[in-house]
Order: structure tokens, then sequence, then C-alpha cells
């Protein structure tokens, strides 16, 4: 535990990724029990709500160290999520641009900037404990222990999981309005696509294999590469999906519950067979 404090402590990339999941941030599509907390006072200016968090935060003790308890973990995730909206906002729309350009005059630059946007994407939320620092009584090293305690808790997963779904769900479309029906036909329009084995999939899941990075990393950015494909021949953005991908009505109906099981199946084996 004490080498994971001592990385944690000095990564804030990894506090970030940990924030927002990684393997478990590549779940979401297949996540049946998102649900929006009702009972959030959204009357709360945002000094209220984390000096609220900090007055009712529970600190817990192993050994030497103190940390966050679990449930004052996920109300800090929440705010963390909500202050990062407005920079997330600006930086998909100009990682968007970029990617597609180079979509079609550099392969390696392409693959490249997927990888570099999920690792911003993750960066923008967890960089936001450092703001926290200004508050009397918040508790940076408890933040950190916690995360470390937390992270494999499946109660703290699905927080992230939702977390990363919120913030991308941010910047959806007013003017774009799918159905179940037309979420459902997206998630099988990547079934098909991935079992066609397409060059520019293949060769995402090699750069990074070969790179040397993280194997999480290589469903996030299958993800990007497919919403990019989703745009060029449907004309849908991923947070246009996710617009109806997050309500209870979609998620609990047999035929996704059906379709999600396959296009986890489906991504898992075509990741095996090429990053080996």
């Amino acid at each position: 535990m004490e080498k994971i404090l001592d990385y944690l402590k000095n990564n804030r990339v990894v506090q970030g990724a940990l924030v927002l999941g990684g393997v478990a941030a590549s779940a979401y599509l297949v996540y049946q029990g998102i649900k929006e907390d009702k009972q959030e006072d959204v009357a709360l200016n945002l000094d209220d709500r984390i000096n609220q968090i900090i007055l009712n935060a529970q600190i817990q003790q192993y050994e030497q160290y103190q940390f966050y308890d679990l449930q004052t973990l996920m109300d800090f995730t929440d705010v963390f999520t909500d202050m990062a909206l407005p920079e997330f906002r600006e930086m998909v729309f100009k990682f968007r641009q970029e990617r597609r350009e180079l979509m079609h005059i550099d392969k390696q630059k392409y693959y490249k900037s997927i990888v570099d946007y999920n690792n911003q994407m993750l960066m923008i939320v967890g960089k936001q404990s450092e703001k926290l620092l200004k508050y009397e009584g918040y508790n940076d090293e408890c933040m950190r222990v916690a995360i470390s305690v937390f992270m494999k808790v499946p109660e703290y997963q699905q927080k992230i999981v939702y977390s990363l779904a919120k913030v991308k769900s941010s910047v959806a479309s007013p003017d774009v309005k799918l159905s179940i029906e037309d979420a459902q036909s997206i998630i099988a329009f990547f079934i098909k696509y991935v079992q066609s084995q397409p060059e520019i999939l293949v060769h995402l899941v090699k750069y990074i294999s070969q790179k040397e990075q993280s194997a999480g990393q290589i469903h996030p950015a299958l993800k990007t590469a497919l919403y990019d494909q989703l745009y060029l021949e449907k004309g849908f953005e991923e947070e246009d999906y996710l617009v109806v991908g997050l309500t209870d009505e979609f998620l609990n109906d047999p035929i996704t519950q059906r379709i999600q099981r396959q296009y986890s199946e489906v991504v898992t084996q075509f990741i095996q067979y090429h990053s080996e």
C-alpha cells in the first residue's frame, strides 16, 4: 500500500485515471445500473457543496494511514465531475476536429491523438482536487489514500463509470434526439464494424501495444475511433448516444442487454487477438 501512495502522491495523471476509472471507465457501454442521484440539492453553489462535504466527511484509519470513507470519496467525485465540465467541453471539440483531420492525413498521428485525448480527459477531472487545497479542512492526502483503497470497490467503480458518462454527455447537441432503437442500432453498427476487422482499428491496437502503454488504454481508444466512424457514416456523436444510453429504459431493455453483451465479447476478442 505504501508504494501505491508514493506513486499517487507524485502522479496527478494516475490520480485522474483512478478518479475516472481506467478500466472501469471503459465499461460504461455495458454497465446496467447507472442512476443519477435525484436527491442532489442543485440550489447549493460550488463552495457550499464543497464545504458541506468537508463538514460531513468521515475519516477512516488503516495502520498509520488516514483516508476519507467511501461516501465522502463519492461525494467529492461528483464535485470534481461538475468542476471539470467547462474545461472538458472546450477540450472535446478541439481534439475532435484535429483528430478527424489527421485520420485522412497521417494515421500514426491520428492514433497518438486518440491516446492523448483519452489521457487528457482523465487528467481534467483528476486535477480538480488541486483546487480544493484552498478549502479549510480538506485533506488531500486523505483523498489520495481513499482512491487507492476504494478504486476496486464495485460501488465506487459504478460511480466513476457514471461520472465519465456524465462529463461526456454534457456536450450533447440539443438538436439531436435519438430513440432507444437508434441507440441500439449504434451498438449494432459498432459490432458489425469491429467484426469487419478494419485496418484502422487493427493498427490502433498494435500502436498502443507497441508503445508499451497501459492495456487499459486500448478499449477507450477503440471506442473513440468507433465514434469517429459513427460520425463519418451516420452523423452522430458519442454524447448524442449517451443521452439515450444512460436512461433506465434503455439499459433495462432486453434487446439492449443482449447486444451490449455481444459488443463486449466482440471487442474483447478483437483486442486480445490483435494485441498479441
